[in-house]
């Protein structure tokens, strides 16, 4: 489907819900809104629905069948890889490998259990692996999990990216190849401008390409679009 996700250039969600539960959550409001729509698209059962208004874990086969345009797709949009089941995983996997000449993103924030899904099977050449954190202490502890994954395609978005930053500590940091800064949304939440350019500042020392998103503007500096691929 079309997305206002800039850094992508289509979202697939072959499943929603999630059971974190992030203040600061715009799909939970989503699913809510439009839990009735997907439902029936997708042919679920009352129960599947319900879940759905729940924002609890559920797969949507027609949302998997879909056709997928454009070439940098972000799966997971709507759920946390955390929180799929192992047929769920299976499936994805298999229609990646098939959809070759397009780069698929998959983020968590619960890298550990992600993680144990995906033990044991061969990654796609073309999957990237990343965990979403929102300050220097989050992206400490889960790239400390993500880097044990087999795959070199790793990245980090800092969706929203807020204060205080500090240059993180650990050699696991440089093994990320892309970095995602955005604001908070619904309300907008800029974070403070010495922040976004310290640590933008410290990815770019590493070499690792650097992207802003665009609610970023209202700090008034020219946004970085950089990609590793």
């Amino acid at each position: 489907m079309a997305t206002k996700i800039d850094w992508c250039d289509t979202v697939w969600n072959p499943v929603w819900g999630c059971s974190y539960g992030c203040p600061f959550c715009y799909a939970r409001k989503f699913a809510k809104r439009f839990a009735g729509q997907v439902a029936r698209w997708n042919g679920l059962s009352k129960e599947e629905t319900e879940r759905l208004r729940e924002f609890k874990p559920v797969w949507l086969p027609k949302n998997y069948e879909r056709p997928l345009r454009g070439k940098v797709i972000f799966v997971n949009s709507m759920s946390d890889l955390a929180d799929w089941e192992l047929p769920w995983v299976e499936r994805v996997l298999e229609r990646i490998k098939e959809e070759e000449g397009k780069v698929f993103l998959i983020l968590t924030k619960r890298p550990k259990e992600s993680l144990k899904l995906l033990k044991g099977k061969e990654l796609p050449l073309n999957l990237w692996l990343g965990v979403s954190a929102t300050n220097s202490k989050e992206l400490e502890e889960r790239v400390r999990e993500l880097v044990k994954a087999e795959t070199p395609n790793l990245f980090v978005s800092f969706e929203p990216f807020l204060a205080p930053w500090r240059a993180p500590g650990g050699e696991e940091v440089k093994r990320l190849k892309w970095v995602i800064f955005g604001a908070q949304t619904n309300p907008l939440k800029l974070p403070k401008l010495k922040d976004l350019l310290g640590a933008t500042e410290f990815f770019e020392s590493l070499s690792i390409p650097v992207w802003h998103k665009d609610n970023l503007k209202g700090l008034g500096i020219e946004l970085k679009r950089e990609r590793p691929f």
